[in-house]
């Protein structure tokens, strides 16, 4: 690092040590300095240590005055066993949550020029209508390995963090695979390492978009190949589709789907419900869910169409199946 650059450094711009958290660091400068009043002065300051001439390419970048430990040392895992690069992942988990908040996770997988994003919500991960499937773009990419070896030091921080003295609380999780499919996990319970905050708050952005995002079932399939790693998400896709699908193993975006139009007796309506086997028809009665926990009512089938996903009266993701043809206790309900 030039003197004059590593004299300009500002409190502002210095990293946050990934040991301890501290904010009080210095640079290590390596080499023959050239001697300045400013050279000096940041040495008496405590801003630049001098790392003497020898370099041997695994060399610290920084050290912590807080808690006496070096840091910034070259990415690289799995040294003796392969090494692996952050050129070399191919994907990157982060999982936060607890007991009460439920448990969110982010997953984000690359192959080649192409990376996807999947958020999925507490308690209901790997049910494809509560994911959110996008494409993660190049420059998104990019920021994310730079804030995980830059900022966050992520390949410093320990593989266990623990705090023993709270039995609940908060568990995270952090996994990096790589191309060679070997995978470096981080987990931790209550306890976090110096820079988990500035990955916590880049991941929750994330968290805030599947939230405020509508999400697309093209999305969602057009992304879904970068999964095929991730058994339990890939399958529960598969099964998703076949269940809403006669001939699944087709180009899901050129399926027709059946869709009864169904009115209720309260208000006259008609809502949309998905017909996965094609069984009912105009007329019908039907048992049929309404409302956020699901509700059962009888509804009477007004309308029968055939659509696409490009085509749907109502997002598709959002539309539930009818259940079943209501019962002869049900006919008294007539509309």
């Amino acid at each position: 690092m030039p003197e004059k650059e590593a004299s300009r450094r500002t409190k502002k711009n210095l990293p946050v040590c990934p040991f301890c958290g501290g904010r009080h660091i210095a640079a290590y400068l390596r080499g023959m300095p050239a001697y300045s009043e400013e050279l000096m002065k940041a040495i008496d300051d405590g801003e630049i240590i001098l790392g003497g001439c020898c370099i041997s390419g695994n060399d610290p970048r920084w050290h912590c005055h807080d808690c006496k430990k070096d840091f910034g040392r070259p990415p690289v895992f799995f040294r003796n066993k392969g090494p692996q690069k952050p050129e070399d992942i191919v994907g990157v988990d982060f999982g936060v949550g607890g007991f009460f908040d439920g448990y969110h996770t982010v997953r984000i997988r690359s192959s080649g020029d192409e990376h996807a994003i999947c958020i999925s919500t507490p308690y209901l991960s790997f049910e494809w209508q509560n994911l959110y499937i996008r494409e993660f773009t190049q420059k998104e990419w990019n920021a994310l390995k730079k804030l995980l070896f830059d900022r966050c030091f992520i390949h410093e921080w320990k593989k266990l963090y623990n705090n023993r003295c709270v039995l609940d609380g908060t568990q995270w999780e952090v996994i990096l695979t790589f191309r060679n499919g070997k995978k470096h996990e981080i987990e931790g319970s209550n306890d976090y390492p110096g820079t988990w905050d500035k990955l916590d708050r880049y991941m929750k952005k994330y968290v805030k978009e599947f939230y405020t995002v509508k999400c697309q079932l093209a999305d969602k399939l057009r992304y879904a190949y970068l999964f095929r790693q991730d058994p339990e998400i890939y399958l529960s896709f598969l099964e998703y589709i076949k269940t809403l699908s006669d001939s699944p193993d087709q180009d899901p975006l050129k399926n027709s789907f059946a869709v009864c139009f169904v009115a209720f007796q309260e208000d006259g309506r008609e809502y949309t419900y998905l017909d996965r086997k094609r069984e009912f028809h105009k007329g019908d009665l039907v048992r049929v869910p309404v409302g956020n926990r699901g509700d059962e009512t009888i509804g009477k089938v007004t309308a029968v169409g055939e659509f696409t996903i490009d085509n749907m009266p109502y997002p598709f993701e959002k539309m539930k199946p009818v259940i079943e043809l209501a019962g002869r206790e049900d006919h008294d309900l007539s509309l």
